[in-house]
């Protein structure tokens, strides 16, 4: 479609980056001043033009990050030029959600950009539907800097009038709704979303949704109910349907690709499995570093999260008398641990609300596999309160449980206690490899 209009798509990552670099200087000059006109005082062949720009950077903005971000500071070049204001708009609000997923506080640029969103969401005669666009972008805002809950409330009210719309931004409003359940703690509404949507998606032969629901973090709704071969057979299922999809990324590895990472590799993590899991996350290293997703800091922090737990898994199997594998016999136990301390630091370093109950239940985990109880309950503490203070529940939960084990007594039997209470109300039926799963090691006083 690009090519009937002079234009393609850049063929590496690091022609994506440079072609990024190329067009957000082009916005840094022109700023984002343009003269307002409406959409039908503009040629239906240039409009066509910009929608085609449009079509590929909301198509791949979550399949090929880089890509996406590259093609829509150029989409946003040209509906700036053109001054189609529900052009502008489009192209302001999935700017600012490109920028938003850096990380770090919101910069002036996006509440710039946002600015402009908003008061030409208010205009034209399908104002309704630019409202819900708008919505959704803002939701997706919120999710990218783990404020979960507002993500959600925002996420599911955008669309809420256009029930039978499930394609395009609608499509992943729905996604990104879901997945804050996860950070939320809400495994029975997970479950049930999750299994309404998957047969929605099937049914229409949504291939790009049914992939999406079946990997990375909603995987963990069969791992909740203690199915692992469940787990499996849909990151299995979800491997064979991207492998119909032709070559459309200039990475080869594609946002689906890390969300299987990280699928199946927590699916070795819950079944006892470390060195396995250690070993998957080994086996997409090179491909994922190639891609350059980790300049999306959910991405990022999530892949450090998940190296560190793997690295502590196998260091504990290794020093308790596990049998060693391959991987095992290359990383000494002290290396792993040190691995995992330094993925920890790397989390801390993120300063996010999000990041931060992450970096502590990593601290803890290393502290307590190195025999250094005392810190280990210090920052186990510490998560605790970082996680309540992010609406992270499930995390907070996993590390009362920890410490509920790590402290004993009274006060120990009774945080385990009231895990085991809230994660058993969340239809998690073995609580104590779900609190493995997200801060592993030996527990106990």
């Amino acid at each position: 479609v690009l090519a009937l209009w002079g234009m393609s798509v850049p063929r590496s990552p690091l022609a994506a980056v440079l072609g990024l670099v190329f067009h957000r200087l082009r916005l840094r000059f022109m700023g984002l001043r343009f003269e307002e006109r409406a959409p039908d005082a503009v040629p239906r062949e240039v409009r066509a033009r910009i929608d085609a720009v449009y079509a590929v950077a909301i198509g791949l903005s979550i399949v090929d990050v880089v890509v996406s971000a590259c093609m829509q500071a150029r989409h946003l070049v040209l509906a700036l030029r053109l001054g189609d204001t529900f052009q502008v708009m489009r192209a302001a609000s999935l700017e600012a959600s490109h920028l938003s997923s850096r990380g770090g506080p919101e910069t002036p640029r996006e509440r710039e950009l946002f600015a402009i969103v908003q008061r030409l969401a208010e205009q034209g005669e399908d104002g309704e539907s630019r409202q819900a666009f708008f919505q959704a972008k803002s939701g997706i805002r919120f999710f990218l800097r783990g404020r979960w809950k507002e993500a959600r409330e925002v996420l599911d009210a955008a669309y809420a009038r256009f029930p039978n719309n499930r394609g395009g931004s609608h499509s992943n409003a729905y996604l990104f709704s879901l997945y804050s359940l996860v950070f939320l703690g809400d495994f029975v509404e997970l479950a049930q979303r999750q299994a309404h949507l998957l047969a929605d998606a099937e049914q229409r032969g949504d291939i790009y949704t049914a992939v999406n629901l079946r990997v990375g973090y909603p995987n963990l709704a069969w791992l909740a109910a203690d199915d692992v071969n469940a787990a499996r057979r849909h990151a299995a299922l979800a491997r064979e349907a991207m492998a119909t999809w032709r070559g459309s990324s200039s990475s080869g590895f594609l946002v689906q690709h890390w969300e299987v990472m990280l699928a199946e590799a927590q699916i070795e993590l819950y079944a006892g499995e470390p060195a396995r899991a250690y070993e998957r996350l080994a086996r997409d290293a090179k491909a994922l570093k190639k891609s350059f997703l980790h300049q999306v800091q959910f991405l990022r922090a999530g892949t450090a999260y998940l190296r560190a737990r793997c690295a502590v898994a196998l260091a504990v199997s290794a020093g308790s008398g596990v049998a060693a594998s391959s991987a095992a016999s290359l990383q000494s136990r002290a290396t792993l641990l040190d691995e995992a301390a330094a993925l920890g630091h790397r989390l801390e370093r993120e300063a996010m609300a999000w990041t931060a109950p992450l970096a502590s239940l990593v601290a803890a985990a290393v502290a307590n596999a190195r025999g250094d109880r005392s810190t280990a309950a210090t920052h186990l503490r510490a998560a605790i309160d970082r996680a309540i203070a992010a609406d992270m529940a499930l995390f907070a939960v996993a590390g009362d449980f920890a410490l509920g084990r790590l402290i004993g007594g009274g006060e120990g039997q009774r945080l385990e206690a009231e895990a085991r209470a809230w994660m058993t109300n969340q239809a998690i039926e073995d609580p104590e490899r779900m609190v493995a799963l997200f801060v592993p090691g030996l527990w106990r006083g």
